[in-house]
């Protein structure tokens, strides 16, 4: 669905901070109500807490290593998604994607998916 990089530095879900690219960030917002009706949730409760997360908007350098070494990993599979790549290794973050094109990526950056993020909330 989405791609967002969690920030390591601070320990509570309220305090920590979420990056995403416009790309991305757009994505969710254009996927949340096809998730709210194939899960059967309330889709008002999700936008409720989409809004409420601590997403902030960064765009990455599309020059430089890290741009280009998103290139190559992504650009055939998925070209819309290497600027998610590039951010991600521009800042040394994870990735919290449950999109499989990020397979392709797990050799450069550390990608977590829902189920391995809600895992490390919890402990």
């Amino acid at each position: 669905m989405s791609d967002f990089y969690v920030s390591k530095r601070r320990s509570r879900l309220s305090e920590r901070a979420l990056y995403a690219t416009v790309q991305a960030y757009s994505e969710v917002e254009k996927y949340l109500p096809i998730l709210a009706e194939r899960k059967n949730l309330n889709e008002k409760l999700l936008w409720s807490v989409w809004r409420i997360l601590p997403v902030e908007i960064v765009a990455p350098s599309t020059l430089g290593p890290a741009w280009e070494k998103a290139w190559h990993c992504l650009h055939q599979r998925d070209p819309n998604d290497v600027p998610t790549l590039a951010l991600a290794l521009e800042h040394d973050w994870p990735i919290w994607s449950q999109d499989k094109d990020f397979e392709e990526a797990r050799d450069v950056c550390k990608v977590y998916s829902t189920a391995e993020l809600l895992r490390i909330l919890d402990s």
